[in-house]
């Protein structure tokens, strides 16, 4: 069951996850795990609205860096839609990181979404 955890105003969810067992009787106590969310920025048709998809996104990163009940319920994960359509992935949205990572084709990377298993999906 999800726990509501209030930080500066947001709200954030943690999920407690029980290990799969056959049996309730083997069953261990719950644990709680960084929820992982991909935050999906960019435009695949204009520069302009890249830029403000990713600035609102880091806009949120700088609204949580002091938020100890984020940085603990949540794993972050980036996926950019870059003008022209390709995307790619990061663990933060510094432009060296951007530039820096593989470029994949659209059906590439939806794959790569699906394999990640990623809980949420925030577009920006």
């Amino acid at each position: 069951e999800p726990v509501l955890i209030r930080c500066s105003g947001a709200v954030s969810y943690r999920r407690r996850v029980r290990p799969f067992s056959s049996s309730m009787a083997d069953a261990a106590p719950a644990t709680e795990r960084k929820l992982k969310i991909v935050h999906l920025v960019g435009s695949p048709v204009s520069k302009y609205y890249s830029m403000v998809s990713t600035l609102y996104a880091r806009q949120m990163l700088q609204g949580v860096e002091n938020c100890d009940a984020t940085k603990s319920g949540f794993e972050f994960h980036f996926a950019i839609v870059l003008p022209g359509g390709s995307w790619c992935f990061t663990r933060d949205l510094a432009e060296a990181s951007i530039e820096a990572a593989p470029k994949l084709a659209h059906g590439e990377a939806i794959s790569a979404i699906a394999a990640q298993n990623f809980d949420a999906c925030v577009p920006h």
